[in-house]
């Protein structure tokens, strides 16, 4: 039948597959892939805030984040959703953003970072009043990490909220960065 695997050919395939991978290399890569290359390199040469200091004001962010989820809203909701509290469970490091506008950003201008390194960095923006705001509020927030490094993170909004109540989408990720593209980076995968 039309989209059936017919399992019988399955682990043959693949064996020959992986010989001539073996053989053949890894593929060429696109242009599409030698432009995405380029273009990140050409961002980062650009970037005014270095890898190094980016990564550390994300993980500076998602220390915040993580000492405001015991006891919030977003402790609770979790639990229920996992059917276990997994406050501590170093897969995931879930954290919860308080409501209000400037609660991230406040903290970290008392640890000296900079406000265009908090923009760039994704983790603050710029309100059309000219006021620089947390870009994540009142959400439950996992960073993604690769090879131990925090890139930025995805929120979920209260799960009371909606459209209509203008709390934004129910899912945010950090903005594109030099450091961080949405859908180069997978959630929950722990890399070494």
């Amino acid at each position: 039948a039309d989209g059936e695997v017919d399992e019988r050919w399955l682990e043959p395939d693949l064996a020959v597959a992986a010989m001539l991978r073996n053989v053949a290399g890894p593929p060429e890569q696109t242009d599409a892939d030698v432009s995405r290359m380029f273009t990140r390199a050409i961002a980062w040469r650009e970037c005014p805030v270095s890898r190094e200091r980016m990564i550390e004001i994300n993980q500076l962010s998602l220390a915040y984040f993580r000492r405001n989820l015991p006891s919030s809203w977003g402790q609770h909701y979790l639990a229920d959703r996992f059917g276990e509290d997994i406050t501590n469970d170093p897969r995931f490091q879930p954290g919860q953003t308080p409501a209000g506008w400037t609660n991230l950003v406040d903290h970290l201008s008392r640890r000296r970072v900079a406000d265009d390194e908090m923009i760039i960095t994704g983790v603050a923006t710029m309100a059309s009043t000219g006021r620089l705001i947390d870009h994540f509020r009142d959400r439950v927030v996992f960073p993604i990490i690769h090879h131990g490094e925090v890139l930025g993170f995805i929120g979920r909004r209260h799960p009371d909220l909606s459209d209509i109540d203008r709390a934004g989408p129910k899912y945010l990720n950090t903005g594109e960065t030099p450091l961080f593209r949405k859908g180069a980076q997978l959630y929950g995968v722990l890399q070494d």
